[in-house]
């Protein structure tokens, strides 16, 4: 209490803060007073007084009112946090992709715990703070709602030999080479099938190798049926195969023919000319007969005065057959070939006639 002196005496009056007669003082407490202190700020008695104080969150004068501190302004959270700022305080969210207080965040593995949104034929990449979907290899989208097949054999991206197939498959694709051909699909080399001696036929063909297969030729004068892995002789004088001339004779022989000019024909079978035998002496008439030629032949006739076949010829005795024409008083001499008429003694004439 403070003391003031009157005229003759004194007054006791208790100080601010204190309630009494003066002579006794009791503390007051004024935080029950509901205006000591101002909005959102909280009153703290003690002796004599009392204390204002903004509450956590407000700043300002607490004994006329306390205002909102915006704390994200201090960037409290952490830096992949989110800072919200509320009525004397604020909340630290951790950002997507990160887990944690938001004080202290850290990277969400979302292709691990499986919370990513990849297709399926994708892969799952993590990235600080989120993920990545891309498209397995063969499949092409945007890898999360798309991952399509793609046909690399169609879309010429693939890698098989020019000399191999191309086989699409789900995801992928496969190379084969193709027939004569052997590798992986990737390189393929040339098979060489005349390296087998039971591809074509060992005695009558001749194998030729080319790129991707190869081919069997069966030598001249003979055929195939199965492509010459076998091959039968031709009869080229059956079947009209040969080059024989019209007056040859076609002789067959392994893997060929022969031409031979029939008799009375002479060249290489291919052309004959006829021979005149008459004229080359090499007819077989007889010395008394007449050769005639023909084409391809000739004939033989026995001349007047003699019979036969033309090849022999015997003299005919015109006399002894009366087939003379002597006359009468005529005396018929046969002769080689013919006969002679002499008229007899005491005629005369040329022996066809005679007279006395």
């Amino acid at each position: 209490a403070t003391c003031s002196n009157t005229a003759g005496s004194f007054t006791c009056q208790c100080n601010t803060g204190y309630d009494g007669d003066g002579i006794t003082c009791a503390d007051v407490n004024e935080c029950l007073l509901s205006d000591t202190c101002g909005l959102n700020a909280v009153c703290t008695n003690k002796e004599g007084g009392f204390d204002c104080a903004c509450v956590s969150g407000y700043s300002g004068d607490p004994l006329t009112g306390c205002a909102d501190t915006d704390e994200c302004a201090e960037s409290p959270c952490h830096a992949n946090a989110a800072c919200a700022n509320e009525a004397g305080g604020f909340t630290c969210t951790c950002n997507s992709g990160y887990t944690g207080s938001g004080e202290a965040c850290s990277d969400v593995d979302e292709c691990a715990t499986g919370d990513d949104n990849c297709h399926s034929n994708a892969v799952c990449s993590n990235t600080v703070g989120g993920f990545t979907c891309d498209c397995s290899s063969g499949y092409s989208g945007d890898g999360v709602t798309t991952c399509s097949d793609i046909n690399e054999c169609t879309a010429n991206t693939d890698n098989c030999d020019e000399n191999a197939d191309c086989t699409n498959t789900v995801g992928g694709f496969t190379c084969e080479c193709r027939s004569g051909y052997s590798g992986n699909g990737v390189s393929c080399t040339d098979v060489n099938e005349c390296a087998d001696a039971t591809k074509c036929d060992v005695v009558h063909a001749v194998c030729s190798n080319h790129p991707g297969g190869f081919d069997c030729t069966c030598n001249t004068g003979y055929n195939s049926t199965n492509g010459g892995v076998s091959c039968f002789e031709v009869h080229e004088c059956d079947l009209q195969l040969d080059s024989c001339g019209a007056d040859a004779t076609c002789s067959n022989t392994a893997g060929s023919f022969t031409c031979q000019c029939n008799t009375g024909y002479a060249g290489d079978g291919i052309t004959c000319a006829d021979v005149n035998e008459c004229s080359v002496g090499s007819a077989l008439c007889s010395g008394d007969a007449d050769c005639t030629n023909s084409v391809g032949s000739y004939s033989c006739a026995c001349r007047s005065g003699f019979s036969g076949d033309g090849l022999t010829c015997t003299d005919v005795d015109e006399c002894a057959l009366g087939e003379d024409n002597c006359d009468a008083n005529a005396e018929c001499t046969n002769t080689a070939g013919g006969f002679d008429c002499t008229c007899k003694p005491d005629f005369e004439g040329s022996g066809i006639q005679c007279s006395a």
